[in-house]
């Protein structure tokens, strides 16, 4: 989890000065689905208890 976070933001990184449209769509399809995981592990935990 962390390599694959690691390698996305570098690539980010690498490719912002070329696609900058490319990049922020990506970055925002990431955390979006970073947040919708959180959500996803805090309600399972919220109906576990």
């Amino acid at each position: 989890m962390y390599t694959l976070h690691h390698y996305d933001r570098e690539d980010g990184a690498k490719a912002r000065p070329f696609k900058p449209l490319d990049n922020g769509n990506r970055m925002g399809l990431l955390l979006l689905g970073v947040g919708a995981l959180c959500i996803g592990v805090y309600l399972a935990f919220f109906f576990a208890a």
